[in-house]
């Protein structure tokens, strides 16, 4: 799982090995975003019950240039993957030097369920904020 900018934009990619990494897959975007959208700062967790794949990433799929965190979901394997918007409105990062690559998600051991955290800019100023994605 990565971000480049194969395609003129930034998306984030997948590959899989079915011989473990003797051989590798052609590289599929997961975002099913718009052609030219920027997705970027992947952060991926498995499922240690499922083997669930869930990527958040920040994207300017919805309201160019302000941004949302979406959420992939693969639950075969990285073969589909299903994209849910995280974020309740889309925010501005104009302005700031750097947002930083600060998105991550963690599953709760005592209920299995998915979070997510991130930076974000909606109250005027970079602070973190969380949901829970299930």
């Amino acid at each position: 799982m990565w971000q480049d900018f194969r395609q003129g934009y930034s998306d984030i990619f997948i590959t899989t090995s079915t011989n473990f990494g003797v051989d590798w897959g052609a590289p599929t975007p997961i975002t099913n975003s718009p052609v030219g959208s920027q997705s970027f700062f992947p952060a991926i967790t498995v499922s240690p019950t499922d083997g669930a794949v869930f990527v958040s990433y920040y994207t300017n799929r919805l309201n160019p240039p302000d941004i949302d965190v979406f959420l992939a979901t693969s639950r075969d394997g990285g073969i589909t993957f299903t994209n849910t918007r995280i974020t309740t409105t889309s925010f501005s990062v104009a302005g700031l030097p750097l947002i930083g690559d600060y998105i991550g998600n963690a599953i709760v051991p005592q209920t299995g369920r998915l979070v997510t955290v991130w930076t974000d800019t909606r109250t005027g100023t970079e602070n973190i904020w969380f949901g829970d994605n299930q």
